[in-house]
């Protein structure tokens, strides 16, 4: 799995990046900022502490009160009735044929004259038969009365086809009336009032007065609801690849560019461009002053699996790997454990591939993987160091530290596991304790008994005596490492071992470590994948379900995986090919990358910390004398720069084990006399493993010297090309302080170091950013001519000032 950042678990826990540093430093966890990686346990814990900080209410922290600025709500314009006039105006009567027995009523008050009558555009049938009989019913008795009304005339809203009737405002359109309604409403009465009838159908008085003056007519923004603004996270991240060019780092973080290359300089003093490539740690740390984080956009498999945050985190099984010398007793001890023989099956009593067990003691599982003890399976016992969590490191008490048994504690070592030493055959009359635990000692494993921090436990699997001593120290050491994993998250693990069954196609040997492998899922190793058709443990019985640390058989594979990939699970077939197309991709490129990086990396980092580089050799000769004697010849190479160790000799051709071996201790690989077969070659660049072949002695000393020179960073040198004298500095405006100075000796050159002395003390140096002579910029100004010098990022010149210029030359750095 890969790291994580302390921003990434920032935004997966929903917290800011400066409180989960606060929090970090509170848990005894020391980084240097948020861009810092987190190991396995440490994320762990941090998610721990989370876990029970929310799961306890009283530990909750008070919620951060959000001042919410609302807008003003625009005053609500009310619509005024209009007023009814003082005076009542006489009723107007409608004049019959028949005389009337009144006296004639007085000329009516004119009122003012209502909204202009817009007559209908419908001429309908029913429309002019109902105008008729209101006519022929005023020419009788009755006397039709203009209903009067103190309301203002109303908006009903939508009528079909705009129909108005007399003595009525024109309805307008927002609500829907069929014209067929409409008419039957008029034939049934003998008067039609559209007031009325809308009202009696629930139409509601929507009319609002027109305002006159433009202050009251609320405007459109002022409806607008409030919205609580915050700052875009994204406009506060910056997006690259593995690496990125100054002027885009600088394009994002919105400065100038000059600003990231004088910070790149303060760090190494190299020459930079706008198009110079700046890695992801150090965008990182140049983003973090300007308050911006940096995302990669490199897709790595994680990306693809896509797995969400672990809730589910409980304590796992460790991994046991027993490791020792060929026939000093792992498989037998394991026996022991088991209570089965499983070597007296086997070849010469060796095991022939990795075996896979699991054991319960104590309430509590142990899984166990049994590796091969004699050279020719080296690249299983590398394999088997780098998924363990412990090793079991066999030695037998008669014969002590032997070859494979320094290779299994270099392989530990390099894979950072802790070792528990177990002293088998410690029935034998002939042991040597003390002779043992010097020799462990030499090679870096300080036994409990002499003063070190390494469990040593005396056993003897023939016996069986100590052995319950060993599964207990075994247990100690898994709880103080605290194991623990997700069991919610999509599975992944290790194939341990693969091969073809003539009925069962190709079968695998996996062992889990995230999450939990049904049967269904989508197995995808970076050589291709399987289908889990069916899954055994170690005694044979079927299983639906593994969980973490459980090594099962899992058959359904398309092809025999190699042993040693990482699987990741998955229940979709769509995702598994993501996952297969992104192997395809990436597969050759990032075997040649992650080599070139770990070449580097390591050299840099020994270098910085003050030590000496180290080339590791493989030696394999025509006969054992010639082996020894090159051996020996190399050992003697007499260099305080950098070592030569001779890891592995042996005598035949150059086999895999020499490459796997080489591949995982960085080693070149030198034949004497011998040759390697084609395939091991292919094998060998595909691992980018070095083999050299020779065949004369000195020639190998005198190629081995010149690779060990080559790990060594050149030899630099500073001479000294002239001096000036500053007469008179100017300050030129927007430009700062210039130096006018007259070359009193040598010469002075624009791409030359300088160091400014006052008084014969030196004061600042740094690089010459201006070199001119008449306003025209020069590449050098010889002894006896005036010119203007200006100093890279310094103000402080004085008159009497001497300018010392100079230059740094490399050279190849030899023993």
């Amino acid at each position: 799995m890969s790291k994580t950042r302390v921003y990434e678990l920032a935004r997966e826990l929903g917290i800011e990046s400066r409180v989960l540093l606060a929090q970090m430093k509170e848990l005894n966890i020391v980084v240097v900022s948020h861009q810092s990686t987190l190991d396995k346990k440490q994320v762990l814990k941090i998610e721990e502490f989370y876990r029970r900080k929310r799961a306890d209410p009283s530990q909750q922290p008070a919620k951060p009160k959000v001042l919410i600025r609302r807008r003003k709500k625009p005053e609500q314009v009310t619509a005024e009735p209009i007023k009814p006039p003082t005076e009542q105006p006489p009723v107007p009567t409608v004049a019959t044929d028949e005389p009337s027995t009144k006296e004639p009523s007085p000329e009516p008050i004119v009122a003012k004259e209502p909204p202009p009558v817009v007559s209908t555009t419908v001429d309908h049938p029913k429309v002019t038969e109902s105008k008729q009989k209101v006519e022929q019913t005023d020419k009788v008795d009755k006397k039709v009365v203009a209903k009067e009304s103190t309301e203002p005339p109303r908006d009903y809203g939508k009528v079909n086809k705009g129909i108005t009737t007399k003595g009525t405002s024109k309805v307008k359109r927002s609500a829907t009336i069929k014209t067929r309604d409409f008419l039957k409403s008029m034939d049934d009465e003998e008067t039609f009032n559209v007031d009325e009838y809308l009202a009696n159908r629930g139409v509601k008085n929507v009319y609002t007065p027109k305002s006159s003056k433009k202050r009251d007519i609320p405007r459109k923004k002022t409806l607008r609801k409030t919205k609580i603004t915050t700052s875009k996270q994204s406009l506060r991240t910056v997006k690259m690849g593995k690496n990125i060019t100054v002027s885009n780092l600088a394009r994002q973080l919105r400065i100038k560019n000059r600003e990231i290359i004088k910070k790149l300089k303060a760090d190494d003093d190299i020459e930079l461009n706008n198009e110079s490539l700046v890695d992801f740690d150090s965008a990182s740390l140049i983003a973090s002053e300007y308050d911006f984080e940096v995302q990669s956009q490199v897709r790595t498999l994680d990306d693809i699996v896509d797995n969400p945050v672990a809730h589910d985190i409980r304590e796992r099984p460790p991994v046991i790997t027993v490791m020792g010398h060929v026939d000093h007793g792992k498989t037998s001890i394991l026996d022991t454990i088991r209570k089965t023989n499983v070597a007296d099956g086997e070849a010469g009593g060796i095991t022939q591939h990795i075996g896979a067990y699991t054991v319960d003691i104590n309430n509590k599982s142990l899984t166990f993987l049994d590796t091969p003890g004699h050279e020719a399976f080296t690249a299983m016992r590398v394999r088997g160091a780098q998924l363990t969590d412990i090793v079991i490191l066999v030695v037998a008490a008669d014969d002590g530290v032997m070859p494979q048994t320094i290779e299994s504690i270099s392989h530990a070592r390099n894979a950072n596991v802790p070792i528990i030493v177990a002293l088998n055959k410690i029935d034998k009359p002939d042991k040597n304790l003390d002779r043992i635990f010097s020799e462990l000692a030499e090679r870096g494993v300080q036994v409990e008994k002499w003063g070190g921090d390494v469990q040593c436990v005396e056993v003897s699997a023939k016996e069986n005596i100590g052995i319950g001593s060993l599964l207990e120290a075994v247990l100690l050491q898994a709880e103080m490492m605290e194991l623990r994993a997700p069991h919610d998250l999509a599975p992944n693990g290790i194939i341990i071992e693969a091969h073809l069954d003539k009925q069962r196609g190709a079968v695998a040997t996996i062992l889990v470590r995230q999450g939990v492998l049904e049967r269904g899922d989508f197995v995808v190793t970076p050589s291709g994948y399987a289908k889990v058709r069916a899954m055994t443990d170690h005694r044979g019985q079927m299983l639906d379900r593994a969980s973490i640390s459980t090594p099962v058989q899992v058959l359904g594979f398309s092809q025999v995986p190699n042993v040693g990939d990482r699987f990741d699970a998955t229940r979709k077939e769509k995702k598994a090919k993501e996952i297969i197309d992104w192997y395809r991709l990436n597969r050759a490129v990032a075997q040649s990358e992650e080599r070139d990086e770990q070449t580097l990396d390591s050299l840099l980092q020994q270098v910085t910390a003050g030590e000496s580089p180290t080339l590791s050799i493989i030696i394999k000769a025509d006969t054992q004398g010639s082996a020894e004697a090159i051996a020996s010849a190399l050992s003697a190479i007499d260099s305080t720069k950098v070592n030569c160790k001779v890891i592995h000799q042996g005598v035949g051709g150059v086999i895999e084990s020499d490459v796997v071996l080489a591949t995982a201790s960085n080693a070149i690989v030198i034949g004497f006399n011998v040759r390697a077969h084609r395939n091991i070659e292919d094998l060998a660049r595909q691992k980018s493993v070095t083999i050299k072949y020779f065949s004369v002695i000195y020639e190998v000393l005198d190629n081995v010297r010149a690779i060990m020179a080559g790990l060594l960073p050149p030899e630099t040198k500073e001479v000294i090309i002239g001096h000036a004298e500053v007469r008179n500095p100017i300050n030129v405006p927007k430009v700062g302080m210039i130096a006018g100075s007259a070359v009193t000796s040598g010469k002075v050159t624009r791409d030359s170091y300088l160091r400014l002395l006052r008084d014969s003390v030196v004061i600042h140096s740094g690089r010459i950013s201006s070199l001119r002579r008449f306003k025209e910029d020069v590449k050098e100004v010889s002894n006896g001519y005036e010119c203007g010098i200006g100093i890279d990022s310094y103000q402080d010149i004085k008159e009497g000032d001497v300018i010392e210029a100079y230059l740094k030359e490399e050279s190849a750095t030899s023993l």
